[in-house]
């Protein structure tokens, strides 16, 4: 399984499931909350008929090869202290400053790095296979 992270304020959309179904969840030894996103066919985009359809939304079929991990929740404030022992947030206008609070003020290359970190954190722990990684959503 290919480990997902969502970092900061990123926003995804999970795929609709039938009601009831229980996707598998696992961990991780930061409290991360991962997801199970499995392979299969899946539809995107918006049907023509939708109220509020804008142009450029048409439907499309996708297929995931491999299931995959995805962050229930944006990297908390207090997960991203664990890993890059900073706190980019502090001293910025209208943000709430908790551990359990969105890390934010976060760039690209700072998401990228909290996941190599993550990753060799994960490994070092035997959480995660050599062919494995947690990376940014694509």
């Amino acid at each position: 399984m290919r480990v997902v992270v969502v970092v900061a304020a990123m926003l995804f959309c999970m795929p609709v499931f039938a009601q009831g179904v229980k996707l598998k969840s696992v961990t991780n030894s930061i409290g991360m909350e991962l997801i199970e996103i499995p392979a299969g066919k899946f539809t995107m985009g918006s049907p023509e008929d939708e109220k509020d359809h804008q142009e450029g939304e048409a439907q499309v079929r996708g297929t995931l090869t491999k299931s995959f991990g995805l962050g229930k929740t944006e990297v908390t404030q207090g997960q991203w202290k664990s890993v890059m022992g900073t706190e980019p947030w502090v001293g910025q206008n209208f943000v709430q400053a908790d551990k359990d609070c969105p890390a934010t003020f976060v760039s690209w290359d700072d998401a990228t790095e909290f996941c190599e970190k993550l990753t060799a954190i994960e490994r070092k722990a035997g959480k995660l296979k050599a062919d494995e990684e947690y990376r940014l959503p694509t």
